[in-house]
C-alpha cells in the first residue's frame, strides 16, 4: 500500500493511521485469545499516525483511548465533528507539526480512559487514571 502511494505521488500529502481493534493473550492471566478480559495485553494497542508532510518521527508516551481516532482524524482533516461534545479530545496537540497548547496536551491525555464488553465469559468493565486501573465485574 506505502509503495502505491509513492508511486501514485500522493504519499507526502496522506495522512496514514495504524491500528488494531484488540490485543491477543497467550497465556496470559491463564487465558488465550481476546474477548475475555480487559487486561493490557488485549487492551493496549498501536497507535501510528503519518502526517502529511513527513515530520520527524516523534513517540508519545501517554495512554490514550481508540475513541480518540476519530476526532483526531476530524482534527487533522479540518473537519468539525458533529457533536464535539459527545467525543473524546482529539490527540492530534501531541503530534509533532500540529498546533495544540500545554493545556490542549494535557487535555488529550488527562481524561480517564474506559474499556468494556468482553466477548466471552465474565462480562467487565475497566477505568484507567493516573496510571492506575480499576477492572469490575458486571455480572457474578
Amino acid at each position: 500500500m506505502l509503495d502505491s502511494l509513492k508511486a501514485l505521488g500522493i504519499y507526502d500529502d496522506a495522512l496514514i493511521v495504524l491500528t488494531a481493534d484488540h490485543g491477543e493473550e497467550f497465556w496470559d492471566h491463564d487465558r488465550f485469545e481476546h474477548g475475555h478480559t480487559l487486561f493490557n495485553e488485549l487492551i493496549q494497542v498501536p497507535f501510528l499516525i503519518k502526517l502529511p508532510g513527513n515530520p520527524p518521527g516523534k513517540t508519545v508516551d501517554a495512554g490514550v483511548t481508540t475513541q480518540a481516532i476519530l476526532p483526531t482524524v476530524l482534527n487533522l482533516c479540518g473537519i468539525a465533528p458533529n457533536s464535539a461534545e459527545a467525543m473524546p479530545q482529539p490527540l492530534s496537540p501531541l503530534l509533532d507539526g500540529a498546533q495544540g497548547t500545554v493545556a490542549s496536551q494535557e487535555a488529550a491525555v488527562s481524561q480517564p480512559i474506559f474499556s468494556g464488553a468482553c466477548l466471552f465469559h465474565d462480562h467487565a468493565e475497566s477505568v484507567i487514571f493516573d496510571q492506575m486501573k480499576y477492572i469490575r465485574q458486571t455480572i457474578s
